[in-house]
């Protein structure tokens, strides 16, 4: 039976602004995967078809593809042939090749620092998977843990931006080495995005502390017409278990800073005013105390303009 799972998660270090759901500020989304990855795994007797690439390849609201790398396997006994398993640049795994009785760390590098990426782990059996983190920037490198794998070839997807967009895929036969473990305890239940998880490392799966506090006052502008006036953060996204993702009300105008649609602030924020015109100042924008606004330099005190979403 086929399994899918998906891990969503959000992933920036350090606490950054931008102006879209999909990627930071001044990044641009586009242009090719960095770095080539080849392997070779021992199969069966016979041989197999030539496998084809799944997934579109193209960063996030861009236009650029990536190149793909292969890898290979070879038959023992009987007839050998050249079985390439397909696989786009960026994917990494440990163990390589994947073993059924072992937890599988699966990585994904690429130069533009993606927000709401996903795997998702398709094959013949049931899978389960873990976030593990962020693990570099510039290039930026996000990682799972995965068990459950069954012997026989499994695909990898690599997802990320807001609609999700397929940017690449991964093909590994995991070979039979036992009993697939059981995915690792945490100690995350009831705790915050940031805290002790137990185990050396921080929570990253739970939820912000922000989430439910208010603005100072209702701001006429929310995410959209039918959430205005707009007041109570009703989510976050955790992110390497130090930030946290949220949205703040901003003015539409010709110069106004709206990076203020998506901004990063420290896991231990508890205040939804707070953040926002923290986030807003960074910008040299001003915060508009009487509206909970984002507004242009200059023009907090003045009548409203109009909303993001405002023809």
């Amino acid at each position: 039976m086929e399994g899918t799972i998906r891990s969503i998660v959000v992933p920036v270090l350090t606490v950054v602004l931008v102006t879209s759901c999909a990627k930071a500020p001044g990044a641009t989304h586009g242009g090719p995967f960095t770095g080539g990855l080849s392997s070779s795994t021992e199969g069966a007797s016979g041989t197999g078809a030539a496998g084809t690439t799944t997934g579109d390849g193209v960063t996030a609201g861009g236009s650029g593809t990536s190149g793909g790398a292969t890898s290979s396997t070879s038959g023992s006994g009987g007839e050998t042939g050249h079985v390439p398993l397909p696989c786009d640049e960026g994917f990494a795994f440990d163990p390589d090749p994947p073993q059924s009785g072992s937890h599988l760390t699966v990585s994904f590098t690429d130069p533009e620092p993606l927000v709401y990426v996903d795997l998702a782990v398709t094959g013949p059996g049931a899978a389960t998977t873990w976030w593990k983190g962020i693990t570099t920037s510039d290039p930026w490198t996000w990682q799972w843990g995965v068990t459950g794998l069954s012997p026989g070839v499994w695909t990898f997807v690599f997802s990320a931006g807001d609609p999700q967009m397929e940017l690449a895929s991964c093909q590994r036969m995991v070979i039979d080495t036992g009993e697939p473990p059981p995915p690792p305890a945490t100690g995350c239940e009831g705790k915050y995005c940031g805290d002790d998880d137990g185990m050396g490392g921080v929570c990253t799966d739970a939820p912000c502390r922000v989430v439910g506090s208010t603005l100072a006052h209702p701001s006429p502008c929310g995410p959209s017409e039918q959430d205005s006036p707009w007041q109570t953060l009703d989510s976050a996204s955790c992110t390497d278990g130090t930030t946290c993702r949220i949205w703040c009300p901003y003015e539409k105008c010709d110069g106004c800073p709206n990076g203020t649609e998506a901004v990063w602030v420290p896991a231990s924020e508890t205040s939804y005013e707070q953040a926002c015109k923290n986030a807003c100042e960074a910008l040299g924008a001003c915060w508009d105390a009487n509206l909970s606004l984002c507004r242009n330099p200059g023009m907090c005190g003045q009548p409203l303009g109009k909303c993001p979403w405002e023809p």
